[in-house]
């Protein structure tokens, strides 16, 4: 599967996600995140949807963010 298209489930389960829960922690892929969580990790997937990657515009993604990514296969190895 490519990238854009990882990136566009990406999307849709974080958007989902932030409609159905807004104030509390939720799962992501297995992955527990917040709120600014999922925010952050839309910023990444809109920027690899429109660049093909992150690098030279945003930072390496840590944590709650850097897995998410990695289990929608949006991180270059």
């Amino acid at each position: 599967m490519n990238i854009n298209a990882n990136a566009k489930k990406c999307l849709a389960a974080c958007e989902k996600s932030l409609r159905e829960n807004e104030y509390n922690t939720r799962k992501i892929k297995g992955v527990d995140c917040s709120y600014s969580d999922v925010e952050t990790v839309i910023l990444y997937a809109q920027t690899i949807q429109r660049n093909g990657t992150y690098e030279g515009e945003l930072m390496r993604p840590h944590g709650a963010v850097e897995d998410i990514l990695r289990a929608y296969n949006l991180l270059p190895n």
